[in-house]
């Protein structure tokens, strides 16, 4: 009688004490989430558009924002030759209006952007290639995020493929997959380590005035292994 009058009791305590355990794991593992959390917000935060001159081997231009106002006449709509989520690209005029380039404003909220500018920026500054989009300079003045490159006269694949603009002939499209395929295999063997573009589309293979293919839009690119058996993705 004694061993069952007190089995609820022993019960309600093992119970008591298994819901304290669960309850203590509960907590450890939501302060642990946290701490991963932070480290990974402390690290987006080492990439913002200030911690610029912190990446290795910086080779572009840092330009004003009062040089990229002047080049586009304040950001003006008629200079805007193409549009999306992560912002405009504009046609801008440096050197008194003799150099045409193509400048790049990043949305300035944008999270993501932010991680992108400063990827294209470290990568762009290590790569030099025929086939890859050169990067001029950039501007980072009062949180701004903007890239400056060569202007690509004849634009997009894309625009040539779907969008009505002259048909590019077969010969051109033959020298235009190799040229991109070259842009491609540098970024695949041209440095120490593999660059995977990761976003390569006909809209990121950009034609200049004498329709030689530039690989651009490298803000989701990433460092890959570099033993080249390793399989990858660009």
């Amino acid at each position: 009688m004694s061993g069952a009058s007190h089995s609820p009791l022993m019960v309600s305590c093992m119970g008591g004490s298994f819901g304290g355990i669960i309850l203590f794991l509960l907590i450890v593992g939501f302060l642990l989430y946290i701490r991963k959390r932070q480290k990974t917000l402390d690290c987006d935060n080492k990439l913002t558009p200030t911690n610029i001159s912190s990446l290795p081997s910086v080779r572009s231009k840092k330009f004003s924002s009062e040089e990229i106002k002047l080049a586009t006449s304040n950001f003006d709509d008629n200079f805007v030759i193409g549009r999306g989520g992560f912002g405009n690209v504009y046609k801008g005029y440096l050197e008194n209006g003799t150099c045409p380039v193509a400048i790049k404003r990043l949305n300035p909220s944008s999270r993501q952007g932010s991680h992108e500018f400063q990827t294209e920026i470290k990568m762009l500054s290590i790569l030099r290639h025929l086939h890859l989009l050169p990067l001029i300079g950039y501007c980072n003045d009062g949180g701004e995020m903007i890239l400056v490159h060569d202007y690509m006269a004849h634009g997009t694949l894309s625009s040539h493929l779907y969008r009505g603009k002259s048909p590019v002939v077969v010969e051109a499209k033959a020298t235009i997959c190799i040229g991109a395929a070259r842009g491609l295999h540098h970024l695949h063997t041209g440095t120490e380590r593999v660059i995977i573009h990761r976003d390569v589309k006909s809209t990121n293979i950009l034609l200049d005035e004498e329709m030689v293919a530039k690989v651009s839009d490298f803000g989701l690119s990433k460092m890959g292994y570099s033993d080249p058996t390793v399989a990858h993705n660009s």
